[in-house]
C-alpha cells in the first residue's frame, strides 16, 4: 500500500485539490484510491488538518484508524493533504511524528512526500495577500504592522528575521523534510500549466494517481480580492486591528472590491524584493538540479515572462475615511460608506461635532464642580 502526504506547498491549489478529491471519493475508491474521511474536515476545505490537533501520542492511533479505512474499502493507495504539514514544520514537531508513523506502520518506501510548486513570483504576491486576508505562515500580525514597513519587502524581511531562513525558496522546505524523514522520497509538482502540457493541476495529479479525470465543479475556492480591496484590508490592519477583523474584512470587501484593479506596489515585487525572489528561484534550480529532482524548469526559470508593470493604485483620504467608519462602527451602512469613500467631509465633520459636544459637556461640568 502506497501513501502520500501532500504538504502544500501554500498557496498552490491545495484547497482546490483537497475539495476535488473529496468530492470524487467514491468514485476513487473503485479505483483502489483513498482520500481518507478519517480526519478529514467535514466541512471547509476537506483537508487532514485535523492530524494537526492530535497529541505525539496519538498520532499511532490515528493512522492506524486510516490504514483501516484504506483497507476496508480495498484501496491500495492513500493520499493524505494538509498544508499544516509546512505551516509547522520549522517550529513544531507534529509533522515529524506522523510522519515516523505512516512509516512504521506502512514502511518507509512506501512513503512519500509531495509538494506542489509554482512560480515564485507569483507565489510570493499570494502569500502576501493571503497574509493581509487572513493570515499566513503563522506570522504575528500586531507584529509585523509595528515593526515593518507594513509592505511586501517587510513581510519577507520579518519572515527570515523570525526564522532564519526565506519561505520562498523551495529548497529551505526541502532540507526541512529531508533533515526529518531522510529515507522518504519527496517529489515536487509543478501547477504551472507551461510545465505539464496545458493541463491543470487537478489533472496532473489525476494522472499522478492512474485516476479518471471527473468533472471540476465551481465549490468553495480562496477568493481572490482586488489590489484596492487589498489596500483597504492593509490599512485597516495597520490603523485598528482587531480579532474580529475575518468578519469586517467582508464588509471592507464590498464597498472596495468595484473601486479599481490594477497592480499595487504594495503588493507586487518590484526593486529589492523582485532581485531576492528571482535570486532565491535559481538557487532552488541549482539545488534540484544538482541533486536530481524531476522538476520542470519552467517553474524556476521563467521569471522574465511575469509582467512586472505596475499601476498607480492608492487610498485616497476619503477610501481611508470609510475604512476608518467599517472598521469603528459596530453596524455600519455600506451604502454610507460608499458615499464617505468618494467625499467624506459629512463623516469628518460629524467627528468633530460628537467630540465638541464631549468637550463642552466635559467642561460644563467641570465648571459645575468648582461651583
Amino acid at each position: 500500500m502506497k501513501v502520500y502526504l501532500h504538504v502544500g506547498m501554500p498557496k498552490c491549489a491545495s484547497s482546490t485539490l483537497q475539495r476535488f478529491f473529496r468530492d470524487n471519493h467514491e468514485q476513487h475508491i473503485a479505483c483502489g484510491f483513498c482520500y481518507p474521511e478519517a480526519y478529514r474536515e467535514k466541512g471547509g476545505y476537506f483537508s487532514h488538518r485535523p492530524l494537526h490537533k492530535l497529541s505525539s501520542e496519538d498520532v499511532g492511533g490515528a493512522v492506524r484508524k486510516i490504514k483501516e479505512e484504506a483497507e476496508s474499502k480495498g484501496c491500495d493507495k492513500i493520499l493524505l493533504s494538509s498544508e499544516e504539514f509546512t505551516n509547522s514544520l520549522w517550529d513544531k514537531d507534529i509533522t515529524a511524528c506522523v510522519i515516523r508513523e505512516l512509516n512504521h506502520f506502512f514502511g518507509v518506501d512506501n512513503v512519500s512526500i509531495m509538494m506542489v510548486v509554482r512560480n515564485h513570483l507569483p507565489f510570493v504576491e499570494s502569500v502576501f495577500s493571503q497574509f493581509v486576508k487572513g493570515g499566513m505562515f503563522r506570522v504575528h500580525m500586531g507584529r509585523f504592522f509595528q515593526e515593518s514597513d507594513g509592505d511586501l519587502l517587510g513581510f519577507m524581511d520579518f519572515f527570515h528575521k523570525n526564522n532564519g531562513f526565506d519561505f520562498f525558496v523551495y529548497s529551505n522546505f526541502v532540507d526541512f523534510y529531508k533533515s526529518i524523514a531522510p529515507s522518504n522520497r519527496v517529489a515536487l509538482v509543478s501547477m504551472e500549466p507551461e510545465d505539464n502540457d496545458g493541463k491543470d493541476i487537478v489533472d496532473v495529479m489525476c494522472d499522478w494517481f492512474s485516476l479518471p479525470s471527473a468533472i471540476k465543479d465551481s465549490g468553495k475556492v480562496n477568493s481572490r480580492f482586488s489590489e484596492k480591496s487589498l489596500l483597504a484590508m492593509r490599512y485597516a490592519r495597520m490603523h485598528f486591528g482587531g480579532e474580529d477583523f475575518i468578519n469586517k474584512r467582508k464588509r471592507i470587501n464590498k464597498v472596495f472590491e468595484m473601486r479599481g484593479d490594477g497592480r499595487s506596489k504594495e503588493f507586487s515585487l518590484s526593486g529589492a524584493a523582485y532581485g531576492r525572489v528571482s535570486e532565491g528561484a535559481l538557487k532552488d534550480l541549482e539545488c534540484f538540479e544538482k541533486n536530481d529532482y524531476d522538476i520542470p524548469k519552467k517553474v524556476f526559470s521563467n521569471l522574465d515572462a511575469f509582467p512586472r508593470e505596475l499601476d498607480d493604485i492608492s487610498l485616497s483620504g476619503e477610501e481611508m475615511c470609510a475604512v476608518k467608519y467599517l472598521m469603528e462602527e459596530s453596524a455600519p451602512d455600506i451604502e454610507k460608506a460608499h458615499m464617505l469613500a468618494d467625499f467624506s467631509l459629512p463623516y469628518i465633520m460629524g467627528i468633530i461635532n460628537r467630540h465638541e459636544k464631549k468637550l463642552d459637556e466635559l467642561s460644563e461640568r467641570l465648571f459645575n464642580e468648582s461651583e
